[in-house]
C-alpha cells in the first residue's frame, strides 16, 4: 500500500531528537548496554514510564562514550521512548514516532511505531489521522490480538469517515472472533452497515448475537423490530415494538418504536389502534417527517375525528408532492364534514394547484369552483372553471364545467361568452336547459341593445323550445313583443304581448327576470303598435286597460293616460281628449306641462286662440321649471304670427335669441326675420338672418336664412352689399356652397353609416378644403365623435376643444361632456375639472348637470382639493330628482374626503349609506372602506364579514375584490389562521393581473410562510 504522502511520513525534522526531556532519578553507575536491557524488560512489562527513563539513560550514556554504538541499538532506544510516550498519552510522542518512522530502516520499528501512533490517534478520536497510520502498520509485525484490534479500530475509523465500503469487510472479520476484544462491537457495527445496505438477514444475525448485552439492549432491539418490518414480517415487528415500549426502562429509540408500532397498525388499517402510538411519537419529538404526519392525519380522518385530521393535514399545505396534494384533498373533505366551506375551498385550491396527480387535480379544481359558486365568489369560480377547461381538454367534467361556467358568466352579464360555452356542451340535461334558457335570454337582450334585433328575436324563440322556467318563458314573450315593435312588425307586437299577458295570468314571478316585463308595459306596447297601424280606437282600449291593470304604478298609469289622450286626439274627439289632458294636468305629474302644451294645440284646433294663448303663457311663466317653457314661447310666437301680431311675436322671441335657450335661437331668429319682413323693417330682418348665418353656421336654418337674405338684398336692389357680406365673412358663393355641401354630405353619409374611419378621413378632407365652410362646426364635431368612437381620445379632444372655443352651438354641451370624460380617463384631472366646469355652464338638463357635478367632484378629489370635492358632492346630493347612481357616488366621495382627513369614524355613515347600492363598483369600494375601518378598530369578526361581502358582491370589480382578499388575509393572520391566509394570498399571486396588488400579496405570502413555519413540527427533510 503506497502511503508516502500520509501524515505519518513527514519530512525529517531538522531539530535534534529530544528524548530525555524527563527529570531523571539518580542511578548508580551502570554499563550503557545494561540500561538498554533494563528498558527492554520494562517496555515488555508495559511499565512505559520507567522504560522511557531507562532508554533515556542509555541514550545519555551512549553519547558520552568514545566507542560507537551500532545503529540498531540506538534505534531500539528511540523506539522505546517514542512508543512509551504514545502509550502514556504524551503528545511529544507524536513527533518522536514520526521522526523514527521517517528515519529508521528497520521495518519492524517503522510498522509498530505506526501502529502505536494510530492507536494514540484512535484513543483521542482523531480518526482521519489514524487511518494512514493503521494502513502503514500492516500486520507482519503484529500479534494476532493486535491484528484483530487493528482491524476493528481501522474499520471504526473508516466508519466515522464514511468510507463504509472499506469498513464493512473489516467489521465482517471481527464479528466472528468470539473471544476478541471487539466481538460485540464488531457485530453491532457490521449489523448497522448491513441494515443500511438493506442486507437484513446479515444484519439480523449480528444483532441477535448482542441484543441481550447490557451495552446494546437499549438500542439493538429497535433495529431487530425494524428489520422484521422491512422484511415483511409486520406482525412480528408489531409484537416486538409493543413489547419493547412496555418495558419499565425506556429504550433509546422509544419514540421510534412507537412510530413503528403505529406504522404497522396503519398498514393493517387498524387506524384507531394506531393513533395512540402516533400521538405518543408526535408529542415527544421536535419534528416529524411529512410521511408520518400524513399517516397520523389519515388515521384521524378514517375514524371521523375531523378536528384532529384537519389540524395535522393542514401542516402539509406547503408540501409540494403527491403526498401533499392528497393531503389537501382529504383536508378539503374533512373541512366539509365540519361545515367549514371556506377552509374546504382553500384546501381544494391548494390541491388544484399541484400537478402530481392530474385526476385528483381536476376533481379538486371542480370542487373549488363549485364551492366558490355556492359561496358567492363568482370571479374565483369563473377563473377555476376556465382553468379546468383550458388545461384538462379531455376532463370528464367538461360538460358540467361548461354549464356551470355559463351560469356564472350570466352574473357579470357576459352573455356572449356564456352562450359560446353552452354551444360546446354535449350532454344536455335538465340543468343545461335551465341555464340555456337564462343565458340565451340575456344574450338575446344584449344583441337587441347592439341593434341586431333580428338575431335577438331568433335567440329568444329558441329558448321557447325548452321552457324550464315559466318566469323566463313569460319574459321572453314580452321581449319578443318589444322587439317586434322595433322591427315595425306591429301585428307580432300585439300577438306576443297578448301571449305574455296569458302567461302572467298563471302568476309567473317574472319580476326577478325582468323588471320591465309587466302587464302595464305589455299593454302600452300593444297601444303603441295600434297607434302605428292607425288603429286609434284599439290603441285607446289598450292604454285604458293599462291604467286599470293590477300592478301598474303611478308612472305607468300616467303614461297610459297620456297616450290614451293622444289616441283620442287622433280620433279627433277633441272634447274627450281635452278632458283626458285635464286629468293629467290635475295630477300635476312630470307630464303635466306636456298635457298643457297638447291642450293648447287642441284649443287652437277648436278655434279658441285666446284660451290657447293663455295656456302657453302659463307654460312660459314657469321658466326653467318647465322643460316646455321655451317651446311654448316659440309656439306662442307662431300663434301671434298666424294672427298677424308680428310685433308681439318679435317681443316673445327675443328671450330665445338672447339666452340661446334649448338651441331654439336659430329657429327664433328665422321667425324674427320673417316678422320684421312683414313689418317692412328690412334692416332688422337682415340683421336677424345675418345672425343665423354668422352665429349658427351648423344650424338647419342657415340655408333658409341665406336664401332669405339674398332675396332681401336683391329685392332692395343691393346685390353688391350681399356680395360684400359674403366676402367679409369668408362665405362661399352659390357654386361653392353647392360644392361645400357635396363634400360635407359625403362625409356625413360615412358617419351615419357607422364607418368611423372613413368618416374621420372625409371630415378631415372637408375641413382642409373648406376651413370656413358652412358645415365647419359640424365637421369638427363629427370628426371628434368618430375619433371618440374609435377610442382615439387624444385626437378627439383637439376637435372638441376647437368647438368649445367658438360660439355656443348645438354641439357645445356634448363636446364639453366628451372632452371632460377624455381628460378624466387620461388622469389629467386639472383639464378634466376645466372641461367639467364648461359642461356645467352650458348644459340645460338636470341629468347632464348632475354628470358635470360628479366629474367636478371626482377631479377635485384627485387634485387634492378636498373642500371643493366635498362641496361639489353636496351640490350633487341636493339636486332635484338625482340619479341614484350619481347620488351614491357623491355619498361615497363624502366618505372618502373624510377618510383622507383622518375622520374615519364620520366617514362610515356615508359608506354605510351606499354599501348596498346597485352600482357594484360604488358598493364594493364602500364595503371595503367599512371592512378596513373595522380591521383598524380590531373588530376582526365584522371586518371579516364585510371583506367577504365585498368579494361576493363585487364580481367584475377586480381591484376592490383583490383589495378585499388582501384585507381578509391580514385578518386571518391576526387570528393566526395561517393556513387560510396562505391560501388566500397564493390565490391572489396566481390570478391577479394588477401588478401592485400582486407584489403586495407576494410580500405578505412570504411573511405568512415564515410565521407558519415557526409553529409547525413538520420536518424539512
Amino acid at each position: 500500500m503506497a502511503l508516502k504522502d500520509s501524515k505519518c511520513f513527514l519530512t525529517l525534522l531538522l531539530a535534534s531528537f529530544t528524548y530525555c526531556g524527563y527529570a531523571q532519578v539518580h542511578a548508580p553507575e551502570v554499563v550503557p548496554d545494561r540500561w538498554l536491557s533494563v528498558a527492554d524488560q520494562q517496555f515488555a512489562a508495559e511499565n512505559y514510564t520507567l522504560a522511557i527513563q531507562s532508554a533515556c539513560h542509555y541514550m545519555d550514556a551512549a553519547t558520552s562514550l568514545t566507542d560507537a554504538k551500532t545503529g540498531n541499538e540506538l534505534t531500539k532506544a528511540k523506539y522505546y521512548i517514542a512508543v512509551s510516550r504514545l502509550k502514556t498519552n504524551q503528545e511529544t510522542g507524536i513527533d518522536d514516532a514520526r521522526q523514527l518512522i521517517a528515519t529508521t530502516p528497520v521495518a519492524a520499528y517503522k510498522q509498530r511505531a505506526s501502529y502505536a501512533l494510530a492507536q494514540y490517534y484512535f484513543r483521542h478520536n482523531k480518526y482521519m489521522a489514524a487511518i494512514p497510520c493503521y494502513e502503514a502498520a500492516g500486520i507482519a509485525n503484529l500479534s494476532n490480538e493486535e491484528i484483530a484490534n487493528e482491524k476493528f479500530e481501522l474499520a471504526y475509523c473508516y466508519f466515522n469517515n464514511r468510507q463504509l465500503d472499506k469498513a464493512e469487510p473489516l467489521f465482517a472479520s471481527i464479528k466472528e472472533l468470539q473471544q476478541g476484544k471487539y466481538y460485540a462491537a464488531g457485530n453491532y457495527y457490521y449489523g448497522l452497515l448491513a441494515y443500511n445496505a438493506n442486507n437484513y438477514p446479515d444484519a439480523l444475525s449480528s444483532f441477535d448475537r448482542i441484543k441481550d448485552l447490557p451495552q446494546y439492549s437499549n438500542i439493538v432491539p429497535y433495529y431487530i423490530a425494524e428489520i422484521y418490518y422491512f422484511t415483511g414480517s409486520r406482525e412480528k415487528a408489531l409484537q416486538e415494538a409493543e413489547a419493547l415500549v412496555k418495558r419499565p426502562e425506556k429504550l433509546y429509540y422509544d419514540n421510534e418504536l412507537h412510530l413503528l408500532a403505529a406504522q404497522c397498525l396503519f398498514e393493517d388499517q387498524h387506524f384507531k389502534d394506531a393513533l395512540p402510538y402516533f400521538e405518543f411519537y408526535y408529542d415527544n419529538v421536535d419534528k416529524i417527517r411529512k410521511e408520518d404526519l400524513y399517516e397520523m392525519a389519515y388515521c384521524y380522518y378514517r375514524v371521523n375525528n375531523w378536528t384532529q385530521a384537519i389540524d395535522k393535514f393542514k401542516l402539509l399545505s406547503s408540501t409540494q408532492d403527491s403526498l401533499g396534494q392528497t393531503a389537501m384533498y382529504l383536508l378539503g373533505d374533512a373541512y366539509l364534514q365540519t361545515g367549514d366551506k371556506t377552509s374546504a375551498r382553500n384546501a381544494f385550491s391548494f390541491c388544484g394547484d399541484m400537478p402530481f396527480n392530474t385526476s385528483l387535480q381536476e376533481t379538486a379544481i371542480l370542487l373549488y369552483a363549485k364551492l366558490s359558486y355556492e359561496m358567492g365568489y363568482n370571479d374565483a369560480a369563473t377563473l377555476a372553471l376556465k382553468n379546468l377547461l383550458e388545461h384538462f381538454k379531455k376532463t370528464k367534467y367538461k360538460d358540467e364545467a361548461r354549464t356551470l361556467l355559463s351560469d356564472l358568466l350570466v352574473k357579470t352579464n357576459n352573455y356572449y361568452e356564456a352562450y359560446l360555452y353552452l354551444t360546446e356542451v354535449k350532454d344536455k340535461n335538465t340543468e343545461y336547459w335551465r341555464v340555456y334558457q337564462k343565458v340565451v335570454y340575456g344574450y338575446a337582450l344584449q344583441q337587441a341593445e347592439l341593434g341586431d334585433v333580428h338575431e335577438a328575436d331568433n335567440l329568444l324563440a329558441s329558448t321557447l323550445q325548452h321552457p324550464e322556467d315559466i318566469s323566463y318563458e313569460a319574459a321572453t314573450l314580452f321581449w319578443r313583443g318589444e322587439l317586434a315593435y322595433r322591427q315595425n312588425n306591429y301585428e307580432n307586437t300585439i300577438r306576443f304581448s297578448q301571449e305574455f299577458l296569458n302567461k302572467t295570468e298563471k302568476n309567473a314571478n317574472i319580476k326577478r327576470v325582468s323588471a320591465a316585463a309587466t302587464r302595464p308595459h305589455a299593454l302600452l306596447n300593444m297601444g303603441y303598435a295600434a297607434m302605428e297601424e292607425s288603429k286609434f280606437s284599439d290603441a285607446r282600449k289598450y292604454f285604458n286597460e293599462a291604467q286599470v291593470n293590477t300592478g301598474a304604478d303611478t308612472t305607468d298609469k300616467q303614461e297610459a293616460l297620456l297616450h290614451e289622450a293622444d289616441a283620442v286626439f287622433m280620433t279627433k274627439d277633441y272634447p274627450h281628449a281635452t278632458s283626458l289632458y285635464d286629468k293629467i294636468i290635475a295630477a300635476n305629474g312630470s307630464d303635466a306641462d306636456y298635457a298643457r302644451y297638447q291642450k293648447s294645440i287642441l284649443l287652437g284646433l277648436q278655434k279658441q286662440p285666446a284660451a290657447k294663448i293663455a295656456l302657453l303663457q302659463l307654460l312660459m311663466s314657469k321658466g326653467e321649471l318647465s322643460p316646455l317653457a321655451n317651446q311654448a314661447r316659440y309656439e306662442l310666437a307662431s300663434t301671434y304670427i298666424e294672427a298677424n301680431r308680428y310685433k308681439d311675436a318679435v317681443v316673445i322671441l327675443q328671450p330665445l335669441i338672447v339666452k340661446n335657450a334649448s338651441n331654439l335661437a336659430p329657429k327664433a331668429l328665422l321667425k324674427t326675420g320673417f316678422a320684421y319682413q312683414q313689418l317692412n323693417d328690412l334692416p332688422n330682418a337682415i340683421s336677424a338672418y345675418k345672425s343665423i348665418i354668422t352665429g349658427f353656421p351648423a344650424s338647419e336654418e342657415r340655408p333658409s336664412a341665406m336664401d332669405a337674405l339674398k332675396n332681401l338684398y336683391i329685392e332692395n336692389d343691393e346685390p353688391a352689399a350681399y356680395a360684400q357680406f359674403l366676402k367679409d365673412n369668408n362665405l362661399s358663393s352659390t357654386d361653392n356652397n353647392t360644392l361645400d355641401s357635396a363634400y360635407y354630405k359625403a362625409a356625413e353619409v360615412q358617419f351615419a353609416s357607422g364607418n368611423w374611419d372613413k368618416a374621420r378621413e372625409s371630415m378631415t378632407k372637408y375641413i382642409n378644403q373648406f376651413p370656413n365652410g358652412t358645415f365647419i362646426t359640424k365637421a369638427h364635431y363629427y370628426r371628434a365623435e368618430s375619433n371618440y368612437l374609435l377610442k382615439d381620445g387624444k385626437d378627439a379632444l383637439v376637435d372638441y376643444s376647437a368647438i368649445l372655443k367658438g360660439q355656443t352651438n348645438e354641439f357645445t354641451e356634448n363636446s364639453a361632456k366628451r372632452a371632460a370624460s377624455i381628460a378624466y380617463q387620461a388622469k389629467d384631472y386639472k383639464a378634466a375639472e376645466d372641461y367639467y366646469r364648461a359642461f356645467r355652464n352650458t348644459t340645460g338638463t338636470n341629468t347632464n348637470l348632475q354628470l358635470a357635478y360628479s366629474g367636478l367632484m371626482k377631479s377635485s378629489f384627485y387634485l387634492g382639493t378636498m373642500d371643493s370635492s366635498s362641496a361639489y358632492a353636496d351640490s350633487l346630493i341636493a339636486m332635484p330628482q338625482p340619479d341614484s347612481t350619481l347620488r351614491a357616488e357623491a355619498l361615497l366621495y363624502k366618505g372618502k374626503v373624510l377618510s383622507q382627513s383622518k375622520n374615519t369614524e364620520a366617514a362610515q355613515s356615508y359608506f354605510q349609506q351606499v354599501q348596498d347600492n346597485s352600482n357594484t363598483t360604488i358598493a364594493a369600494e364602500a364595503r371595503y372602506n367599512i371592512a378596513e375601518y373595522y380591521y383598524n378598530q380590531d373588530n376582526l369578526k365584522d371586518a371579516e364579514k364585510m371583506a367577504n361581502a365585498t368579494i361576493r358582491a363585487s364580481s367584475g370589480n377586480d381591484y376592490w375584490t383583490v383589495k378585499a382578499y388582501l384585507l381578509l388575509s391580514d385578518i386571518l393572520v391576526k387570528e393566526k389562521d395561517y393556513f387560510n391566509a396562505k391560501a388566500t394570498l397564493q390565490s391572489i399571486v396566481k390570478n391577479t393581473g394588477i401588478a401592485e396588488l400582486k407584489q403586495e400579496a407576494t410580500r405578505k405570502l412570504d411573511q405568512v410562510k415564515k410565521l407558519e413555519k415557526k409553529q409547525s413540527k413538520l420536518s424539512e427533510e
